[in-house]
């Protein structure tokens, strides 16, 4: 084994463990390893924006509304203005995937409002975990989508490596086919359908989520390619000896966050009625 592949490994077992520990010690740890991933990821994107002169005094902006958001809403639930600021995030998204299909864009322009993909969905998310705490094993809704995609990231990669052909766009991603993402949506679904057997999510609901942590899931990593391809990096970031930045790790999780609060905002709506 390489120096290199060493590395990685050992980087990706310490990474892991240490994931996993936050996700399942409990409510707080599963709210604080939310709230590292969208501050870490925040931070290098703003780091690679840094190049372009971004104004800093806009995200102490956004930080400070976002702030005043989550206080509003732990001392007085308004549902109205959670699905208002969820509806807004899911659109925002879609027009980020919008973005990468422009030919010889500059993200410049819009990177200074990407903590509306960032840090609006956390505080949504942080919410969410307030008011429905992670009790259980079979509550941990952390846990799946994590499991979501890396299934979808481990069968894209298995049955594109093995039969791809087609790109699914090579100008952003050239080593992701459209056989690699069939092969993840399959995958995905099957884990989902097995997942459904020890969670306290229904079966419809478990294969929405595989769908959003599959279609968005690569469509985030496409986003976030594209971004590293308009600065012309490799990487987001160091952090992970082997594995670049913080966001590298969790671009497909940050970029579904909207869409899977969304199906559990319907979900609780349709189990009240």
């Amino acid at each position: 084994m390489d120096q290199k592949l060493k590395i990685r490994t050992k980087t990706a077992i310490v990474f892991g463990a240490t994931v996993l520990a936050l996700v399942l010690s409990g409510n707080v740890t599963a709210m604080i390893f939310v709230a590292l991933v969208a501050i870490l990821a925040g931070t290098e994107f703003a780091n690679i924006n840094k190049l372009q002169d971004i104004r800093w005094h806009s995200y102490f902006i956004v930080a400070a509304l976002m702030a005043l958001v989550f206080y509003a809403f732990k001392t007085q639930y308004s549902p109205g203005a959670y699905i208002i600021l969820l509806a807004l995030c899911c659109l925002f998204n879609l027009f980020l995937l919008v973005t990468i299909y422009l030919n010889n864009q500059n993200l410049t322009w819009h990177s200074r409002y990407l903590f509306f993909y960032m840090i609006i969905p956390a505080v949504l998310f942080l919410f969410y975990l307030i008011n429905n705490p992670i009790e259980s094993f079979s509550m941990n809704i952390l846990l799946i989508i994590l499991l979501l995609i890396w299934s979808n990231d481990s069968f894209a990669y298995l049955i594109g490596s093995k039969i791809g052909k087609y790109k699914l766009f090579e100008r952003v991603s050239p080593n992701k086919t459209w056989e690699g993402f069939i092969g993840g949506a399959i995958g995905t679904l099957l884990v989902a359908i097995i997942l459904a057997k020890f969670s306290n999510f229904d079966l419809k609901t478990m294969i929405l989520l595989a769908l959003i942590c599959s279609i968005f899931g690569t469509y985030g990593d496409l986003y976030q390619s594209s971004v590293k391809r308009e600065f012309g990096l490799k990487d987001s970031g160091n952090i992970l000896p082997g594995h670049g930045g913080f966001w590298d790790r969790f671009d497909s999780f940050i970029y579904v966050w909207p869409f899977v609060l969304m199906v559990l905002y319907l979900n609780s709506i349709t189990q009240i009625n």
